[in-house]
């Protein structure tokens, strides 16, 4: 909290949002989206906003009673899907590989008004098998599918106002 008070009027001057984001419970002392919540509620920064990793935190967000709230506070989304048939608990599949519903809390998040910036995080020895070209394919096809499916049209607001498609950013 100390550094949160320290920090955030410094960011705020320079125009910088800052992200909280929660982790496991050995990685963090912030190990859930509701305690990582509270801690940005007492800190008062409207400059400090949250980090969801849905493949952390999937579980956590459909027990929510309403994600709105959660997603009124987050800055940006990691996506990555995890499958319980792979022993590493640490693969972060692309999105679809997995057992996941990504797809779900992405239509949450944009229902909820959620206009920020998303990465897709896919991370291990599959990713790692799998090659670039392959893993950016993938990826590509899963946003060409996301964003028909919801009907999302973004905004490329580092290159040009026009309107682009999620799935423009990745270059074929």
């Amino acid at each position: 909290r100390l550094a949160i008070e320290e920090l955030a009027p410094a960011a705020e001057t320079a125009g910088v949002t800052l992200v909280m984001k929660p982790s496991k419970a050995e990685a963090s002392f912030l190990t859930t989206l509701r305690d990582t919540l509270a801690m940005l509620d007492a800190s008062g920064c409207p400059n400090v906003g949250l980090a969801v990793d849905l493949w952390s935190f999937s579980e956590e967000l459909i027990s929510l009673q309403s994600g709105t709230s959660v997603f009124e506070r987050t800055k940006i989304v990691s996506v990555a899907d995890q499958a319980k048939s792979i022993s590493s608990c640490y693969e972060r599949l692309p999105p679809g590989a997995g057992d996941l519903p990504l797809t779900g809390l992405l239509r949450l998040l944009f229902e909820s008004g959620y206009r920020g910036e998303i990465e897709f995080d896919p991370v291990g020895q599959t990713v790692s098998s799998m090659g670039y070209e392959e893993l950016l394919a993938s990826l590509r096809h899963y946003v060409d599918d996301v964003q028909s499916e919801l009907n999302v049209v973004e905004y490329n607001t580092r290159r040009s106002k026009k309107p682009l498609a999620m799935a423009e950013v990745f270059p074929r």
